[in-house]
């Protein structure tokens, strides 16, 4: 099944990179409260390798704190 991992967006060097908020348990708030965006894996994927091309679903205003460059 397709899984979502809650992320931060943000842009470096003129690029778009996203990282996890850390621990996804739903227990965990300030992964929620961190995250502008969800990570979206797809349908057999197990995992991705940093650096890879991935597709995310924008939570929130996506001009939020995204520029860190």
């Amino acid at each position: 099944r397709r899984h979502y991992i809650r992320a931060r967006l943000y842009t470096q060097g003129g690029q778009y990179c996203v990282s996890p908020t850390g621990d996804q348990d739903s227990a965990n708030l300030l992964s929620f409260v961190a995250a502008n965006a969800y990570i979206v894996i797809p349908e057999g994927e197990v995992q991705v390798k940093a650096g890879s091309q991935v597709n995310v679903q924008i939570i929130g205003h996506p001009l939020n704190s995204v520029d860190q460059s």
